[in-house]
């Protein structure tokens, strides 16, 4: 493992780029708060404290700031050591587990298109870097992670402001041995907008899972009727949906996961095994 690198706490131009913890405001109020995080935005800060809470702005463009260096540099770190950044607040979360062996929680809030699932995303993902195990621990995580993309599939949809809008509620228990080795994990989802499958608003879509299906060559079947139970929203459809060709290439990375499920034996679209 290389050497860390040295964070100066508030080290920048707090005039320029704002502060890094906004309990250190002069004034706190909205404005300022809203003024503090636009700074940090356009210097592409993303991540910013209020007290033991962590302020995430989307930046609606890759960034790097989620590679194996990050996951070093945060891994075991004090979580004012560095910049902020979900990874520390993770690390936190993970080290007061071992520690107070007490249960963690993480509340990630927002409106749609905040960023929220991505998040849930880079938790799970940190998590499963830093903790160790062995071949059946590896397969816990794998099942973890490959989760992340069936929920999407089956409960996000196109809105008008979020191209990738969960359309329910979801709780992610993650069961731990002493160790800090995943052993199990538990989702439980709530609300689930079961009325978009049949009617959604002008311009938005139904369920991914029905365009990965829609697309996906062993559906040959449903490909040849109508489409209607695609979306019966007042936005034209053309023939080959924008997006259509890639949600049908992401169909096919959904099997890994499908195979990982502890489910019963079941067949899948087009012939393949469950």
């Amino acid at each position: 493992m290389g050497s860390k690198e040295r964070f100066h706490w508030q080290s920048h131009n707090v005039k320029q780029s704002g502060v890094d913890d906004m309990v250190l405001l002069s004034k706190i109020s909205e404005e300022a708060i809203v003024e503090n995080l636009k700074k940090r935005f356009m210097d592409d800060f993303i991540f910013t404290y209020i007290g033991p809470v962590l302020i995430s702005v989307n930046p609606f463009k890759q960034m790097p700031y989620f590679t194996e260096r990050e996951i070093e540099l945060y891994q075991g770190a004090a979580q004012y050591e560095n910049p902020p950044h979900i990874y520390a607040l993770t690390d936190n979360m993970y080290r007061n587990m071992l520690i107070d062996g007490e249960n963690q929680c993480v509340i990630i809030s927002g409106e749609s298109g905040a960023g929220k699932t991505v998040a849930a995303k880079y938790i799970m993902g940190y998590i499963s870097k830093v903790s160790g195990g062995g071949e059946k621990v590896q397969h816990v995580k794998d099942i973890i992670l490959q989760s992340n993309p069936l929920l999407e599939a089956f409960g996000n949809a196109k809105t008008v402001r979020n191209n990738n809008s969960s359309r329910f509620g979801k709780y992610f228990e993650i069961q731990f041995s002493r160790g800090g080795e995943p052993d199990g994990g538990k989702i439980s989802n709530f609300l689930l907008e079961k009325s978009r499958v049949v009617s959604q608003n002008e311009c938005e879509r139904n369920f991914h899972i029905y365009y990965q299906v829609w697309g996906w060559p062993g559906a040959s079947s449903l490909q040849g009727g109508t489409r209607s139970w695609l979306t019966t929203a007042p936005c034209p459809l053309p023939a080959h949906p924008r997006g259509i060709p890639r949600a049908a290439a992401e169909f096919g990375h959904h099997e890994p996961g499908l195979l990982l499920l502890p489910e019963p034996d079941r067949h899948l679209p087009g012939g393949g095994h469950r």
